[in-house]
């Protein structure tokens, strides 16, 4: 015969008790309705409930099993019901379980060491003391140093927590996952905090100065390939700008700029003459070399004009990028094949004529050695047929 509650709540009028309940509350001087009793109760009527699920933890029985016979809803109110040594012992148990399951996978148990050994252990291994600890060796096997333990980082009670290298593995598989929506939202937040983010990295680079240039230069150390076709390729997206920045720089700090060269070729006499042999080799330091030495000839002649690079191209667009004499083809002087535009003067400037841009005629060097000092209709006159190898012939003689 199920027990009819005289009174009380609706939870405890539909909640049927157990039989084996009735003998441990007349044992214990109790009525079902005070037992199942919510809200505040007295102390007597709490060292009854506790003595009755005491005697039945006593009898070996589980949670679930004392949960159906006592009809209490939780088992988490057993530990409050029998007491605190009862709650350690609970902890003790599942801590024992749980460190036999490490056992079984191999993994042992993290020892306990003096803050002065987690001190020295830091100093030794380069981790930092007050966020970091070796712990277990975690399931990827990430070992520090042969020592059968990896970095961890350090819970709030100082309790190894999470592998080190784990979570950065699992951070960079989420990143990888989400890094586009994660980059286009990085971008959106920077452009809408610009200065805000400007004095964030401002305080972070001040107070870190000296961690980050030692950073800085242990990386360009180990990646110089990489670092150098990062320069190459950001200074051909960002040419004309850096160059204008370069010559601002330099004539703002003219004679600051000139004495800091000087004192570089004082203290680097092994590398300039390095670089002023690569550069007198190549193409376009011997291309330099030419031009300066004609501009030093024509100074001394007296006979430097007004030459412009807009008016030297068309004139090569006018000779269809050819020789006019020998309709050999012309390239740039970085070039490795081809012939160079050699620029020639119709009147020669030893007969007293002008580095002018009415003076000039594109053609190639040994066009050029062959003409020598003969002024162009001389030479037209010996070459013949010149006229018919020039496409724009007569325009080039009215223009020139």
């Amino acid at each position: 015969m199920l027990w009819q509650p005289s009174g009380g709540s609706e939870m405890t009028k539909s909640r049927v008790p157990h039989p084996d309940l009735f003998p441990l509350l007349e044992a214990h001087g109790i009525s079902l309705e005070l037992f199942w009793k919510r809200g505040p109760a007295g102390p007597e009527i709490r060292a009854k409930r506790r003595a009755i699920v005491t005697e039945l933890h006593g009898r070996g029985l589980t949670h679930p099993q004392i949960a159906e016979i006592s009809g209490l809803a939780t088992p988490a109110r057993f530990s409050d019901l029998v007491g605190t040594s009862r709650a350690r012992e609970n902890q003790r148990r599942v801590g024992r379980t749980i460190g036999r399951k490490n056992l079984e996978k191999g993994q042992q148990p993290s020892p306990r060491i003096s803050p002065e050994k987690h001190a020295e252990e830091a100093t030794t291994y380069g981790f930092l003391a007050d966020r970091q600890m070796l712990g277990v060796l975690c399931k990827h096997g990430h070992e520090v140093a042969n020592t059968g333990r990896s970095l961890r980082w350090k819970k709030a009670k100082g309790y190894p927590g999470d592998c080190v290298q784990c979570r950065a593995k699992d951070r960079k598989q989420r990143y990888a996952a989400t890094s586009e929506d994660s980059k286009a939202g990085a971008r959106a937040w920077y452009l809408a905090n610009r200065e805000r983010a400007h004095l964030a990295q401002k305080k972070y680079y001040e107070g870190h100065r000296g961690k980050i240039l030692e950073y800085q230069i242990r990386y360009r150390k180990e990646n110089q390939e990489k670092v150098r076709a990062s320069k190459a390729d950001h200074y051909q997206r960002n040419a004309l700008r850096l160059k204008a920045k370069q010559r601002a720089r330099y004539y703002g700090n003219h004679a600051k700029e000139l004495a800091r060269r000087a004192m570089w070729r004082l203290q680097n006499p092994e590398k300039l003459r390095a670089h002023q042999k690569a550069w007198s080799t190549s193409e376009r330091g011997k291309e330099a070399t030419r031009r300066v030495q004609t501009r030093r000839r024509l100074r001394i002649h007296g006979s430097l004009g007004q030459v412009s690079l807009e008016h030297k191209r068309n004139l090569l667009i006018k000779c269809c990028g050819k020789c006019p004499a020998c309709s050999k083809t012309f390239v740039s002087p970085r070039a490795r094949c081809g012939a160079s535009p050699s620029w020639d003067h119709m009147l020669p400037l030893v007969r007293g004529g002008l580095d002018d841009d009415s003076n000039l005629i594109p053609l190639c060097r040994s066009c050029n050695s062959r003409k020598g000092r003969k002024t162009l209709e001389e030479w037209l006159g010996i070459a013949k047929g010149l006229l018919l190898r020039l496409k724009l012939g007569e325009d080039l003689h009215v223009s020139l």
